[in-house]
């Protein structure tokens, strides 16, 4: 054991400098804290899931009716503690859903999912608009997705997971 310490000493002292004359002691500088200002009056934001403060026009291309279906997804991911790589695929869905909204602020959705006609009022939100109280009486954007052909591709998002795409109906508008 004595060996051991010695042998220690002896390398932490071949990498130390003769005299510790030249080791400065650190000096920090004066701090000044910080004032802040008296906060002025906070304004409300609204929710994003609500109308915007100063809608817009809806465009037309949210009028008529739309049939609506779920999109598929694919995904993967990594499991390093194993080194693989799993992959999954799932289809979408054509549903019997049905969608028609109207220019005067109205809708009625054919719902598959509460197997009932749903009919609402809709208003102007920052991404489209909003349609009130829709099926599981949840709020529901509705914005349009880009599409090259031109035609009328919409969205449904109820602000949490759920997602439908509609596509104009023929003679549907």
């Amino acid at each position: 054991m004595p060996l051991r310490i010695s042998l220690a000493f002896l390398c932490l002292s071949i990498g130390l400098p003769a005299s510790a004359q030249d080791i400065a002691p650190f000096r920090a500088q004066e701090v000044k804290p910080y004032r802040a200002q008296e906060p002025a009056a906070v304004q409300p934001r609204p929710s994003p899931r609500r109308e915007s403060p100063a809608p817009a026009q809806a465009s037309s291309v949210f009028f008529g009716t739309f049939g609506l279906a779920v999109p598929g997804v694919a995904y993967g991911w990594d499991n390093h503690a194993t080194q693989t790589r799993t992959n999954v695929v799932a289809a979408g869905t054509l549903t019997k859903s049905s969608l028609r909204v109207n220019p005067d602020g109205t809708y009625e959705w054919n719902s598959a999912w509460d197997g009932r006609l749903i009919r609402g009022r809709w208003v102007s939100h920052r991404d489209g608009i909003l349609l009130q109280n829709g099926q599981e009486k949840k709020d529901w954007v509705m914005g349009r997705l880009p599409n090259p052909s031109g035609s009328a591709v919409v969205y449904l998002y109820d602000g949490n997971s759920m997602t439908y795409h509609g596509t104009p109906k023929p003679g549907g508008r």
